[in-house]
């Protein structure tokens, strides 16, 4: 029953995540123009006795919507470069000092901003391969992305040569489990990550092109 449950709240977080922020996004982006737009209208039939015909009112809601999200994004962009400027790495660095002084919170958003940096820069490599190991028993074979650098730590303790192994899951890829293997244990698939990804996204309806599996070096 727990693991049920369990189960359930990994497959609805990430779609409830992403309706959240859509909503989200709508409603300061988009809302408010859209309200200026209807009280325009509503402003010519009043003082002017103009009633203006259903494709126009059509239009503007359409138009609307679309400048809205236009200038959403020019405006994300212009904070992008202007935090690349003296003035915008204080205001960023001062932000940052902030959140990370509040209690219970600056875990968080640490945690999400180290996660954030890592993915989007294109310096960084989170994961170095795909392999297949056994997983969850020998007799049953799994996808997995090696992760770029594991800390020294845990192949000094155990004394052996261990990668670490983000399991894939379907259709949520990055919901599985994060375990460590020995080396030998873990055969590299001669696929990509994207197309290891889609390939569970898609619950093993996009195949990838034929495979051949190797020891990792």
């Amino acid at each position: 029953m727990k693991r049920s449950i369990i189960t359930g709240i990994v497959l609805i977080l990430p779609l409830a995540i992403t309706f959240w922020i859509v909503q989200l996004l709508y409603k300061l982006c988009i809302a408010p123009f859209l309200h200026v737009g209807i009280k325009l209208l509503a402003l010519v039939d009043q003082f002017y006795g103009i009633y203006l015909p259903l494709w126009i009112q059509g239009m503007v809601f359409l138009l609307v919507p679309a400048f809205a999200l236009v200038g959403t994004l020019a405006a994300t962009t212009l904070i992008g470069y202007l935090t690349r400027w003296y003035l915008g790495e204080k205001i960023v660095a001062l932000t940052n000092k902030i959140f990370e002084k509040m209690p219970f919170f600056n875990k968080i958003y640490s945690a999400f901003k180290e996660l954030f940096s890592t993915i989007f820069s294109p310096k960084k490599k989170l994961f170095k391969s795909v392999c297949l190991i056994d997983f969850p028993s020998k007799k049953q074979k799994t996808l997995g992305l090696v992760i770029d650098k594991l800390p020294e730590l845990f192949s000094k303790r155990t004394k052996k040569d261990l990668v670490g192994v983000v399991i894939l899951t379907a259709p949520h890829p990055l919901a599985g489990y994060l375990i460590y293997v020995p080396k030998e244990l873990a055969h590299e698939a001669d696929i990509s990550v994207e197309n290891a990804i889609r390939y569970a996204v898609s619950m093993g309806l996009i195949h990838p092109h034929e495979t051949t599996t190797k020891e990792l070096k």
